[in-house]
């Protein structure tokens, strides 16, 4: 092989190539990579500081030189773009100060947007605009002009303020679309107002036009007449059912009247005693419809037979009495009962009265106090309660030797005072009734379908809350307030005609049902009569149990019973003795702690210890224990499934699922001893006047730390806190809205009730059983 020439002058032999590698290549082209990638990293960071820099610079500019409403509203006018004029950077120091003031402008637009939709929604409730077709047209006036000079500027802020202005603009249609909807519903009520005197009308002309008519013929008559103005007026009106009802009842008093009358011509010159004697035998269709009524019927019935007798016997005179019955009739029947007076009844008072009389000018009140009567209904209690009582104190504050004291003042303040009495007295009989009853928002619960009564539950909570609060209820006695008395009766009388079967099946409706307010409505039931045997199936939920305690309510099974103790040589009283001694626990803590009256608690503890002793004689007759033993299973059925603390207790089971007892007891505690100043509880007052609020402040939380303490609420259904005061009654804190601190046993959040705070368990270490996490 020849040499290679450069390496002649070394002499040296290239003997072999060796192998080849190309690793120093490879290094070279990774370091010159990591140097490219280093000098793109740090190109990318000088180009993004300029970006913030230029950014910044934008927003500092903008912030000290915004854009004035003086500017912009003439650059509305000439289609500028008033933003130009600042633009003096690159295109970031631009497109960033673009975008800060255009961010003032949509803040300045929405401004003047808000504003002319207040102004449009001004227009619908008074009356300007028509209809939603109007409204919609000039709330979307702006927005397209807006949109489109935004557009010049920044198309993409255009866009989103378009979309923000479209969302505004639907919040203020919805609530025009609510005004609407409350002027159709006024309008559809005073439509079915003039049905139902349409309909008067024509029950009167057709009882003249038939005075022969039969009593079926005039009931197939009431009920057209009922059915056709239900299901096309008054269904138009939230109110239908209070319409219907007042319709009945008007068509039912002018047949009433119509046949007294025709009663009193027929025996024109009789006195009553006669005609009641005469009317048995009597074949007519008048006197059959008197002889067709009750006993209590026919007691009111005479008195318009004798009115019309008298009238018919005694001209003027009687007349004149006439008219001062039938103003009685429009003030008791009427005007207090919050119905506005008929027009056929004053009509009639009208033709009749004397105008020259004193009577005259207040039956002149009393119409004027008619024409109020839909404003009362819908008026909040409290307020008619201020009404009523500024008026009395401005009518007794006012010296009136001459009788000059004004007398449409005089009649309001009368008929007022007698309206809030009658709906005092309905909302004390019947709280949920009234109220439901008088928005026009009853309907009756079903009690044979679960499914139904939540969705009826879950509306008639939703209305209690919308209307609740203008009877003066604050939030707790609104969830309390479920059923109405007519349906506790109903269930009532449904629950006592039906067997042991039909009773639980009636049970299970309201467990189901009404779920956590199932205690609540075995209240409402057991206050009317229902038996304890069902409180306490309802509780236990168990099968067996609960047909034990069934067959408790049969008489006959109570005496085989009785029969069963004398013959193991005791008795019943006996077996009483021995189950309210093992229950003696309970009813301290239980029931002397629960806020009940004496008498509840002595009536409750009897039904109780009588149920148990029951219990015990068939845990004789099954087991063959002797009765101290049986007696002590029986107590433990109930005392074995509360946890008793010193001012409390707490069960087992809470709406048939099982509460944690360790962690309700640690929270109860932790309000005590940390939280329950945070949740400013309002002072009680003070009949010294020489103590101020602080000294109230102050007293009140001395009382708090010495005499605090949890109770059972009256419903059962969880704890409320208060404060045990001098005489030994029990008084619970609220707050200035009225709210109780108080909690559900179903509840084991940490929240302090009706606040936001989140209550920290570290603040008293070592203290509390249960642990948040296991």
């Amino acid at each position: 092989m020849a040499e290679l020439p450069r390496y002649k002058e070394k002499g040296d032999l290239l003997v072999s190539p060796g192998t080849f590698t190309d690793a120093p290549i490879k290094e070279s082209m990774v370091s010159n990579e990591r140097l490219n990638k280093f000098l793109g990293q740090a190109s990318e960071y000088f180009r993004n500081e300029a970006v913030d820099y230029a950014t910044d610079q934008a927003i500092e500019y903008a912030i000290r030189n915004p854009i004035t409403r003086e500017q912009l509203t003439q650059a509305q006018q000439t289609g500028d773009n008033p933003i130009n004029k600042y633009l003096q950077g690159g295109v970031v120091y631009n497109e960033a100060l673009t975008k800060v003031l255009g961010q003032q402008i949509a803040g300045e637009l929405n401004l003047e947007l808000n504003k002319h939709q207040s102004n449009v929604l001004e227009q619908v409730r008074l009356g300007n605009i028509a209809n939603d077709e109007q409204m919609l047209a000039k709330l979307k006036e702006p927005i397209q002009a807006q949109i489109e000079f935004f557009g010049n500027i920044d198309p993409e802020l255009a866009q989103q303020y378009g979309a923000n202005a479209a969302r505004i603009t639907q919040n203020y249609y919805l609530q025009g679309g609510k005004i609407f909807e409350e002027k159709r519903e006024q309008q559809a009520y005073n439509n079915g107002l003039q049905t139902l005197d349409n309909a008067v009308n024509n029950y009167n002309n057709y009882l003249e036009t038939h005075p022969n008519a039969t009593a079926e013929q005039k009931q197939i008559y009431k009920e057209t007449e009922l059915k056709v103005a239900s299901d096309h007026a008054f269904s138009m009106s939230r109110q239908q059912t209070k319409l219907t009802e007042s319709l009945r009842n008007e068509l039912d008093l002018i047949e009433d009247d119509y046949v007294a009358k025709e009663i009193a011509n027929k025996y024109a010159g009789k006195d009553i005693a006669e005609v009641l004697k005469e009317l048995p035998k009597d074949g007519s269709n008048a006197a059959d419809y008197y002889n067709d009524k009750d006993i209590l019927e026919q007691d009111n019935f005479r008195n318009r037979i004798q009115r019309y007798l008298t009238l018919n016997n005694a001209g003027q005179q009687a007349v004149q009495q006439e008219v001062t019955y039938n103003i009685g009739l429009a003030n008791d029947y009427y005007l207090t009962k919050g119905l506005p007076i008929p027009p056929e009844l004053a009509d009639k008072i009208n033709q009749n009265i004397k105008t020259d009389t004193a009577q005259y000018k207040r039956w002149q009140s009393m119409q004027k106090v008619s024409s109020n009567i839909s404003t009362w209904n819908q008026t909040a209690y409290p307020v008619l309660v201020n009404a009523f009582e500024s008026l009395d104190n401005k009518l007794r504050d006012i010296e009136d030797p001459a009788g000059l004291k004004d007398l449409d003042d005089l009649v309001t303040r009368d008929v007022l005072g007698a309206y809030l009495a009658q709906l005092n007295k309905d909302l004390q009989d019947d709280t949920v009734g009234t109220i439901l009853k008088r928005a026009g928002e009853y309907e009756e619960l079903d009690f044979a379908n679960s499914n139904k009564l939540r969705n009826q539950l879950d509306a008639r909570n939703f209305n209690m809350k919308k209307y609740g609060s203008m009877y003066g209820m604050n939030e707790a006695q609104i969830n309390n307030a479920i059923m109405t008395k007519g349906e506790v009766d109903s269930f009532m009388a449904q629950y006592m005609g039906s067997d042991e079967i039909g009773r639980v099946a009636l049970l299970d409706v309201i467990d189901d049902g009404f779920a956590d307010k199932n205690s609540v409505v075995l209240q409402q039931l057991i206050k009317a009569g229902l038996p304890i045997s069902a409180e306490l199936s309802s509780y236990f939920g168990n099968p067996n149990l609960t047909a034990q305690f069934m067959s408790y309510d049969n008489p006959e099974e109570q005496k085989r019973l009785k029969q069963a103790a004398m013959d193991k040589n005791t008795s019943i009283e006996a077996i009483r003795k021995e189950v309210r001694k093992e229950l003696k626990a309970f009813e301290t803590v239980v029931m002397g702690h629960s806020n009940y009256n004496t008498s509840a608690v002595a009536e409750k503890m009897d039904r109780l210890t009588t149920i148990l002793s029951y219990q015990t004689i068939n845990q004789m007759l099954l087991t063959g224990d002797n009765s101290s033993v049986s007696a002590k299973k029986a107590a433990e059925l109930i005392t074995n499934n509360f946890i008793i603390e010193d001012t409390y207790y707490i069960p087992s089971l809470y709406d048939k699922n099982p509460t944690v007892p360790e962690r309700i007891k640690d929270k109860a505690d932790l309000i005590q001893k940390k939280y329950v100043m945070d949740f400013k509880p309002v002072p009680f007052a003070s009949s010294d006047t020489n103590i101020d609020d602080e000294m109230l402040q102050e007293a009140l939380e001395d009382n708090i730390e010495d005499n605090g303490q949890w109770r059972n609420t009256p419903d059962g259904t969880g704890l409320y806190f208060g404060i045990v005061m001098a005489d030994g009654s029990f008084a619970p804190l609220q707050n200035a809205n009225g709210d109780y601190l108080m909690f559900k046993f179903n509840d084991l959040t940490f929240k302090l009730p009706y606040t936001n705070i989140e209550m920290d368990m570290k603040k008293i270490p070592n203290t509390f059983g249960y642990r948040i996490g296991g």
